[in-house]
């Protein structure tokens, strides 16, 4: 592959990334996750940008031009590991979305991330990791340069493992695509080490491309204050439930956040919708296979899964309840959470529909949220 077709391949590479940045601005002001993206597509560029400018100069033999070819390629190792950094990073926050469930892992992280600039910037006095030669091309270095890819690998591996020990609380769709990430860059690198002349670093926004499909697909069927499931995957989750029976039970939880008004007028709406988050991280606390937690329009929340025995419902109202206790010890009393719900179980045999299935939890949880009411209002008839 020529150096041409090499500039060519990056250049229209980064004419997409710019435009998915483009696309993305909005979002990254939102969401966390979105910003770590946002910059990592931007460091994307920003390598592919350094990848032309090298190729370009590269055979310069002056003094000046050897000079220009070793930082442009000491800068061209240090953005290497910043989207490395920077990857793992945002595997961190699509699976621990706690700051504190992903913090150990993050200080690894960085501790490689900071060990590979070390890595460059000793070899800046050194060479240890490679050279210029004075024909003006690149010369791998001392065994540090393993050391360097050392560390970039040792971090994807970790971030993978976090990944799969993650995958049920993923969004639909996620787990395979974000696995599979790392996948075109590195096999780049292998054909690399064999044919040195050929640039493949287009694969990486190949990547990058491939999580932006996936975010885009996972936005459809996800609520954008919460993060939980939306309406749509509930609906369709229980429609296949429901139309391939297999004897199995389908339960459900209907929740409905009390005083949610009575927040919105004391804290405003920006309150209310601290509230509907912190609801949202209690429900992440119920964990099952294949488990459905859904904002159902409002503050009405939906835990709804198929299990294999109806015990498997009181047991889970049990963590529902431990979960919000937990999280009301780490809020002041005004911004603390309550709730009321109401659950239902059935056999998919039953041939209800969700919208039936889904009336049941819901009056459930109204005639809940009504004995509640009497309770603090005796009076009442």
């Amino acid at each position: 592959m020529g150096i041409s077709c090499s500039v060519a391949l990056d250049t229209l590479s980064i004419v997409y990334m710019l435009i998915l940045l483009y696309s993305l601005r909005q979002r990254a002001r939102r969401e966390p996750s979105s910003r770590r993206y946002f910059w990592l597509v931007a460091a994307i560029c920003v390598f592919l940008s350094l990848d032309i400018i090298y190729l370009l100069l590269s055979g310069r033999t002056s003094l000046w031009g050897r000079a220009a070819l070793k930082a442009v390629k000491s800068l061209y190792f240090c953005i290497n590991a910043l989207i490395v950094w920077l990857w793992t990073g945002y595997l961190g926050q699509v699976c621990a979305p706690d700051r504190r469930g992903r913090a150990p892992l993050r200080a690894v992280f960085t501790c490689f991330f900071f060990a590979d600039l070390l890595l460059v910037g000793a070899d800046l006095f050194t060479g240890i990791l490679f050279r210029i030669s004075p024909q003006g091309s690149f010369l791998v270095g001392s065994p540090a340069i393993w050391l360097f890819t050392l560390f970039n690998y040792l971090s994807i591996l970790l971030a993978g493992l976090l990944l799969i020990r993650s995958r049920k609380s993923l969004r639909r769709g996620q787990f395979y695509p974000l696995l599979l990430f790392p996948l075109p860059p590195f096999c780049a690198e292998l054909v690399q080490i064999f044919f040195r002349p050929c640039s493949l670093l287009c694969t990486y926004a190949v990547s990058a491309l491939l999580i932006f499909q996936v975010s885009q697909n996972a936005s459809i069927y996800t609520d954008e204050l919460t993060g939980l499931a939306n309406r749509r995957l509930l609906d369709e989750s229980l429609q296949k439930w429901f139309s391939a029976p297999r004897g199995a039970l389908v339960c459900g939880i209907m929740i409905d956040l009390d005083g949610l008004k009575q927040i919105n007028d004391a804290q405003g709406h920006l309150g209310g919708d601290r509230a509907l988050c912190a609801m949202a991280e209690t429900l992440r606390c119920v964990r099952r296979k294949g488990l459905v937690a859904a904002r159902y329009g409002g503050d009405e929340f939906v835990l709804a899964w198929r299990a294999g025995e109806s015990s498997d419902l009181s047991r889970a109202e049990q963590e529902l309840a431990a979960a919000c206790q937990k999280e009301n010890l780490s809020r002041p009393l005004p911004e603390q959470i309550f709730f009321s719900w109401g659950s239902f179980c059935c056999r998919d045999t039953e041939r209800l529909s969700p919208e039936a299935f889904l009336r049941e939890a819901d009056a459930r949880m109204y005639r809940q949220k009504s004995a509640k009411n009497r309770d603090a209002c005796p009076g009442t008839p």
